[in-house]
C-alpha cells in the first residue's frame, strides 16, 4: 500500500512542477491535501498532510475574510495555495499544489 501511495505522490509532484521528490522525510507526510469551506463572509482553508495507514496531520489553517462571490476573495486563496510549504527536511520547498 505504501508503495502505491509513494508512486501517486511522485506523479502529483511532477504534475505541479516539482522535479525532485522527497523520499524518507522525517515528518511521515506522503501527500498534502487542501480543503476550503465557504461561509457568507469568508473562506476557511485547511491543509493536511497524510501518511501511511491514513495517519494525518494539520499542516496549515487560514481564514480569508471576504465575500466568496467576489473574485478578490478567491485570488487571496490562490496566493496562499501558491506559497511553498517548508515541510520536508530533504527537500527545500514543497508547493501546496495550486
Amino acid at each position: 500500500m505504501l508503495e502505491a501511495i509513494e508512486r501517486l505522490y511522485r506523479r502529483i509532484m511532477m504534475m505541479i512542477g516539482i522535479g525532485k521528490v522527497a523520499t524518507g522525510n522525517d515528518s511521515g507526510v506522503i501527500i498534502l491535501t487542501a480543503a476550503v469551506d465557504t461561509q457568507d463572509n469568508r473562506l476557511e482553508l485547511k491543509i493536511q498532510g497524510w501518511g501511511e495507514g491514513m495517519e494525518r496531520w494539520m499542516i496549515d489553517y487560514h481564514v480569508i475574510h471576504g465575500d466568496p462571490a467576489l473574485p478578490a476573495t478567491w485570488d487571496a486563496l490562490d496566493e496562499i495555495l501558491k506559497t511553498p510549504l517548508l515541510l520536508f527536511p530533504s527537500f527545500p520547498d514543497v508547493k501546496s499544489g495550486a
